[in-house]
């Protein structure tokens, strides 16, 4: 069981997530769920807080596309996980799910 939350400025709805406008506004939400919290937000988002994290779940998606923000992952990052490409009925793109544990943690 997982919960979502969008850090975002904006009042827009998600689906299946929970818009916040702080982290601690998330964290405080989700602390009675005993589930782990799952942050999705943006590059500054991920820049800011992701020294909290103990876990990554990263989507490649298999495309070229033109972006002007992008996630590095760091050396205190070890890849623990990798599927395989997969590519379902209605998606555009094929892609694979990686896992990262925070080694520094």
């Amino acid at each position: 069981n997982r919960s979502n939350y969008i850090l975002t400025s904006s009042d827009t709805l998600y689906p299946g997530a929970k818009s916040v406008k702080s982290l601690e506004e998330a964290i405080a939400d989700g602390s009675s769920s005993h589930s782990d919290l799952f942050i999705i937000g943006g590059s500054q988002v991920y820049s800011k807080y992701e020294d909290l994290a103990t876990t990554l779940y990263l989507t490649r998606v298999d495309a070229n596309i033109e972006a002007d923000s992008f996630f590095k992952i760091s050396n205190k990052w070890k890849q623990v996980g990798e599927s395989d490409w997969v590519k379902n009925e209605g998606d555009q793109y094929r892609m694979k799910f990686l896992t990262y544990i925070n080694s520094s943690v």
